[in-house]
């Protein structure tokens, strides 16, 4: 994993689906999503087995978009209370 994609594990630090594993499953596929963002998740993966493991993830019953934007939504908003100004495009 590239060491950019790295922010991903500090973002999402504080989410949870109720499982440890769900939330490093989670940590490890976006890493791959981040550092290849255009990709389809087969290529994003390092390996079939990664590919795999996302496709579960994301069709697991315990896991919500709305808890993964929440949880994104909260660390923006935390790092724009310490800026002065923040443009919204």
């Amino acid at each position: 994993m590239k060491e950019d994609c790295k922010w991903v594990a500090k973002e999402f630090k504080d989410i949870e689906f109720g499982d440890p594993r769900l939330k490093k499953r989670f940590i490890k596929t976006a890493e791959h999503l981040a550092a290849q963002p255009l990709s389809s998740i087969n290529h994003a993966c390092e390996n079939w087995a990664d590919a795999k493991g996302a496709y579960r993830l994301f069709s697991n019953e315990r896991v919500h978009a709305e808890e993964i934007l929440s949880v994104h939504a909260s660390r923006t908003l935390e790092r724009m209370t310490h800026l002065s100004r923040v443009l919204i495009i």
